[in-house]
């Protein structure tokens, strides 16, 4: 019997041993080793370890489950401590930013910047189309005599004496350089290429079409040619010859229309657009710049004809690679720089006076309603002009009704 008891005994170490080697950690389960030796020699034991081991396995979990009630609890007031500990020191993290907010000065706030406004759209200019000529005729002859004279001076001055005046172009090149200001076919105050050659005023009719109109055609190569002639839209805003003396104040007046013209809203769309193909080119034949700009032929001559009387380009003729006769055109500006040596820089309201004594020569007399149309200046510079030029003796008024005429100081013959 003593030894059953001690075999007992002995088998029962090893299963208490086995459960705590369970329950430790794994340097207990290498420490509980020798006692797996024991369990080889006692077979008869192993079927009382099996017949306990659910009891054991059902103790067991609840004993783990159970174990780590204890660090929870404990941990509980460890983390209750520590949040307690936390709270001061988050109270003090917090207030620090709002202490230096408050002691720093408030940055100003800055202000949206406003909505830039939409660009201003530019105003649509209307097409371009020729003020009329005015015509100021008189009914039977001028009450004052010496108005009278100063008309039939005029008539001869114009080559309207009854006889033709101008037999060829060489002739037509003379009378253009004693006059300075010369229309070619337009009938207007001035004088014109068409009445000297049959020696009276042509109707309407034969200005375009008929033999008077082939004739000037077969001189405008001789006339184009002449080196110190030049075509401009200078009057009454239809094309001019003028005499190389009046270029220097042409180009002067024409200097701050072409500035006004480039700021915008002076031209219409198509006019502004052949003036930029002009920069960039330079010197550019007609229909070459037709195309460029891409209209058709009756909606470019009103083009030409604005950018010509706003006084921004010339046209002149020229010659093809073929040798064919065709007309160019380049801005004033650039033409000048060729062309006009200015010794001396004339003021805008003295070079208007120089043309306007030069047009009341050529025309003989003038009369309001002719002087308000004949240059592209505004009143104020009209005004100073005559002024001006009253001062100088070139002109004399005379009364006739209820109007002024201009005429000429002295009378040309």
């Amino acid at each position: 019997m003593p030894t059953t008891r001690s075999k007992k005994k002995v088998e029962k170490k090893p299963v208490a041993g086995k459960a705590a080697a369970k329950a430790a950690p794994k340097p207990a389960a290498r420490a509980a080793a020798p006692a797996r030796t024991v369990k080889a020699k006692a077979p008869a034991a192993k079927t009382a370890k099996t017949a306990t081991a659910p009891k054991r396995t059902t103790a067991k979990p609840a004993a783990m489950k159970a174990a780590p009630a204890p660090k929870a609890k404990a941990a509980a007031p460890k983390a209750a401590a520590n949040a307690k500990a936390d709270i001061p020191m988050k109270a003090k993290a917090a207030a620090a930013p709002k202490a230096k907010a408050e002691a720093a000065p408030k940055a100003p706030v800055a202000k949206k910047a406003p909505a830039k406004a939409p660009a201003p759209k530019k105003p649509k200019v209307p097409a371009f189309a020729p003020r009329q000529v005015p015509i100021h005729e008189l009914d039977g002859k001028a009450a004052d005599p010496r108005l009278a004279a100063a008309l039939a001076a005029r008539e001869r001055w114009h080559g309207r004496s009854g006889r033709p005046a101008l037999k060829s172009a060489t002739q037509a090149v003379a009378f253009v350089r004693e006059r300075h200001l010369v229309h070619a076919s337009v009938r207007s105050a001035l004088p014109n290429l068409l009445d000297p050659v049959v020696g009276h005023t042509v109707s309407e009719e034969e200005r375009s079409a008929g033999p008077i109109a082939q004739t000037l055609k077969a001189w405008r190569r001789e006339i184009d040619a002449a080196p110190d002639l030049l075509e401009a839209r200078l009057c009454f805003e239809r094309p001019t010859l003028v005499g190389a003396d009046l270029w220097p104040a042409l180009v002067t007046v024409a200097a701050p229309r072409e500035e006004a013209a480039r700021r915008g809203g002076v031209l219409s769309v198509e006019a502004e657009e052949a003036l930029d193909v002009l920069d960039r080119k330079g010197v550019v034949p007609a229909d070459r710049l037709r195309q460029l700009v891409g209209l058709d032929a009756a909606a470019f001559a009103s083009v030409h004809a604005e950018l010509e009387a706003r006084l921004l380009v010339v046209s002149r003729a020229g010659l093809d690679e073929d040798d064919n006769p065709i007309t160019v055109v380049e801005s004033l500006s650039r033409w000048a720089e060729r062309n006009v040596q200015r010794k001396v820089e004339l003021e805008i309201g003295r070079a208007w006076c120089f043309l306007f004594i030069a047009a009341l020569r050529s025309a003989v007399v003038l009369w309001p309603e002719e002087i308000e149309a004949l240059f592209p200046w505004s009143p104020e510079e009209r005004n100073a002009a005559i002024a001006e030029a009253m001062t100088t003796g070139a002109l004399i008024t005379y009364t006739e009704g209820e109007s002024t005429a201009w005429v000429a100081s002295p009378v040309p013959r």
